[in-house]
């Protein structure tokens, strides 16, 4: 698998994403705040986790029937959720995704105008990017809280339902992203979080309508990408996972 991708320009998309989504909640956050987003999701080390994410999670809100109960809420989370992606720490050792998540609320608390209770009901449905799979509310922050909760982390997880071929560039960017690692690790390390993300089945989506429309063919992405994975990963003459 091949890690060379050339850079994608996003200059229409971020002021898309500017215009539609910031500006009627630019008064919520400090002066400064959209250039430090900016520059954060243009980072030369980015493949991934870019504009187009944030722009790809905005698209799956709009397609569903259902809505935020607190849009800004859920507006200021998709924004910020990714914002700090470092790959290494200081003394140069692997950076775990826990600490990028919570440098992302922080950076979001930094900025932010908004009161108490709702900066902290947005840090929450950031620190739940965490570990998708097991995160749960701390409490209902304020009515519907516990629906936006499992909503937000559905569409970060609606990735996974995307057509293959979109699915398979995801996974070269990712790729792209951790070109420092051993091919053979960053298979096993990809098999492992997509074997968990299959175990959860019927329970990957926490939402009825994100768990009838993006269910069946996230199912078969990860079915597919696990056995092509392995394959790869025999070829090589790595271990299993």
């Amino acid at each position: 698998m091949t890690s060379t991708l050339r850079p994608e320009r996003t200059d229409a998309l971020a002021a898309s994403l500017k215009q539609r989504y910031w500006l009627p909640h630019d008064a919520a956050y400090r002066p400064g705040a959209w250039a430090e987003l900016d520059a954060r999701y243009r980072e030369p080390h980015r493949a991934y986790h870019t504009w187009r994410h944030i722009a790809e999670i905005f698209e799956r809100l709009a397609s569903l029937s259902r809505a935020a109960i607190r849009h800004d809420i859920m507006i200021a989370a998709i924004f910020w959720h990714d914002a700090v992606y470092d790959l290494y720490d200081r003394n140069g050792a692997p950076r775990a995704d826990r600490d990028n998540v919570r440098a992302s609320a922080d950076l979001f608390g930094r900025y932010s105008n908004a009161s108490e209770s709702e900066a902290g009901a947005v840090e929450e449905l950031i620190m739940a990017t965490a570990d998708h799979l097991h995160a749960k509310p701390d409490f209902e922050r304020y009515p519907g809280f516990c629906d936006d909760f499992d909503l937000f982390l559905d569409l970060d997880l609606g990735s996974l339902a995307s057509p293959w071929d979109q699915f398979e560039a995801n996974l070269h960017k990712l790729r792209f992203e951790h070109e420092t690692m051993a091919e053979a690790e960053f298979y096993r390390e990809q098999i492992a979080m997509l074997t968990r993300f299959q175990e959860r089945d019927a329970l990957l989506f926490r939402c009825a309508e994100t768990r009838e429309k993006w269910g069946d063919r996230a199912a078969a992405n990860l079915g597919r990408c696990i056995k092509d994975l392995r394959s790869k990963l025999k070829t090589i003459g790595g271990p299993q996972p």
